[in-house]
């Protein structure tokens, strides 16, 4: 996958968050994982303004969400998709590994990646994805 093909994929699925369209999040299916991409106004995105095509963004927030619809965390992303992955993650080395209560065990953000960052992470998240003929 490349970053044009990512791009559109996203754009298909553009949801504005609330009421303000002056920001909003992308979602791409993965297998049984979500990619999420948000862009625009109080985002994790540079520029942080509103209004632009996602291609105009050279920073956004992207995250990871499993099959049960919520966030995964540092510690999750790194056993699935590898450290260079979890890297990428706010709270990324906030914590001990042994500890079940660190910031690593919390639902977490990858602030200001770039669209090459973004492939990366859809490419790892389809590499460690099972194939329908392995959910069968």
């Amino acid at each position: 996958m490349n970053k044009q093909q990512l791009i559109e994929t996203l754009s298909n699925n553009r949801r504005a968050l609330g009421f303000d369209a002056e920001r909003y999040n992308m979602h791409m299916p993965i297998g049984p994982y979500t990619l999420s991409v948000s862009v625009g106004d109080g985002m994790y995105s540079m520029p942080r303004q509103g209004g632009l095509e996602p291609e105009d963004y050279r920073k956004v927030e992207a995250a990871i969400i499993d099959s049960d619809g919520d966030l995964m965390s540092v510690k999750q992303i790194q056993r699935t998709f590898g450290t260079d992955c979890a890297k990428l993650c706010e709270s990324y080395g906030l914590g001990d590994d042994d500890d079940d209560n660190s910031w690593a065990d919390m639902c977490t953000v990858m602030p200001y990646i770039t669209w090459a960052q973004v492939v990366f992470v859809a490419n790892m998240i389809e590499r460690h994805s099972p194939s329908a003929k392995d959910m069968v």
